[in-house]
């Protein structure tokens, strides 16, 4: 069966098309995206050099041997310099070159108000960077929360088990609206984003006390930790703050040298990955945000379980964004999960599966209520809230 044109589509719809037309999906998914990719034989332009614009320069040439012929941004500064060899220009620039004959790709995670931008100024044909990826599955996916549906929804009674899980109508409905979008790729079938700021400390959601002990799973710099103190003004008990990679972990140490003696003796320190059980792992090591555990990384890093390092009747509040690790960081923590005291935000865009399976690992520990909410456009920054009942 297709899905409906209207965006409806609740617990019913899901399980028909799940038992019986998700042949139908895969189909309307590769007729839909498998024309679009006619559009990327003409000039093709990327708009955004960070890093979801460089990995789409280096996949779109490894997909098609050629290149695109500029990159434009709104950096005014970084005009005249390229990209791997790609010259950036302003979206002035390029819209009067390309504007009529070309295909802008908008390669940022939240491309809307870029491709209203880029539209307004003339440019005829704008997508976001994922029909991009959609029209060409051999060489694009699977890419992070992205993949064909076959593979996607390999495991339909987890898909179902997982609608029957959440707190509230809101999170059933965010749950629904993101396993469409996974089929579809419709944009214009979700629900609003929430603002960025409010992730993993929705207010909605979450009451923080000045008596937290907070832990803190994919640290980067501190900047989750910053959030933190700012919602309790500087308030709390203790605090857990683990990350892996070595340039990070180095910048978070930095950082604490700076901080009182008081403050140094109530935040904790570890450089060390997240699992099942104690080990070693191959890490793909970037000094940023999505530094992560890959088989092909070039690094060797100590894994731990968060058991190991948080006392069970320590922690309160549990931060995990680690990348695409959160089930086997899950595995790791029964201990505190079994305690039923710890509020839990975890990151689930990493894979798309996580959609599903991150609550249902939590759901097995009962005695929490799951919400899910979304910070961002499409499918990233899904944040899954276990709160413990009251």
């Amino acid at each position: 069966m297709s899905l409906s044109s209207d965006g409806s589509f609740g617990i019913a719809q899901l399980r028909s098309v799940l038992e019986n037309g998700l042949d139908q999906v895969a189909v309307d998914f590769r007729d839909r995206w498998g024309s679009a990719g006619a559009s990327f034989e003409r000039s093709v332009v990327f708009h955004g050099t960070g890093q979801l614009g460089q990995e789409s320069l280096r996949m779109f040439r490894n997909a098609t041997g050629h290149t695109p012929v500029a990159f434009t941004d709104n950096d005014s500064t970084r005009w005249g310099s390229q990209v791997n060899g790609v010259e950036i220009m302003g979206p002035a620039a390029a819209i009067d070159r390309w504007g009529e004959t070309g295909v802008f790709v908008a390669t940022l995670y939240n491309p809307a108000a870029v491709m209203s931008q880029l539209r307004d100024a003339g440019a005829s044909v704008v997508v976001p960077w994922h029909w991009m990826f959609a029209a060409d599955e051999e060489h694009f996916l699977p890419y992070w929360g992205l993949d064909i549906p076959e593979r996607v929804f390999a495991k339909p009674d987890r898909v179902l088990a997982a609608a029957e899980v959440w707190a509230d109508d809101r999170s059933q409905q965010i749950y629904l609206e993101q396993l469409r979008w996974l089929m579809t790729l419709d944009s214009d079938a979700l629900s609003k984003r929430l603002p960025l700021e409010d992730a993993y400390f929705d207010p909605e959601l979450i009451e923080l006390s000045g008596r937290e002990t907070f832990v803190d799973c994919g640290a980067f710099d501190g900047d989750s930790f910053s959030l933190f103190r700012q919602r309790t003004s500087g308030q709390f008990e203790a605090a857990y703050l683990i990350e892996p990679d070595p340039e990070n972990y180095e910048e978070l140490n930095r950082w604490h040298g700076t901080l009182s003696k008081e403050d140094q003796s109530r935040i904790m320190l570890s450089n060390c990955a997240l699992g099942r059980q104690a080990g070693v792992a191959r890490f793909a090591a970037k000094g940023e945000v999505d530094s992560s555990l890959d088989e092909a990384g070039e690094l060797e890093v100590t894994v731990c379980s968060l058991d190991s390092l948080v006392p069970a009747s320590d922690a309160s509040f549990v931060k995990v964004d680690v990348e695409g690790g959160e089930i086997d960081l899950i595995g790791g923590a029964s201990e505190i999960l079994a305690e039923k005291r710890s509020t839990w935000t975890v990151m689930a865009y990493h894979r798309p599966d996580h959609l599903w399976e991150i609550p249902l690992e939590l759901a097995q520990f009962g005695g929490r209520d799951l919400h899910i909410r979304r910070y961002a456009e499409d499918c990233w920054e899904r944040c899954i809230y276990a709160v413990p009942q009251r």
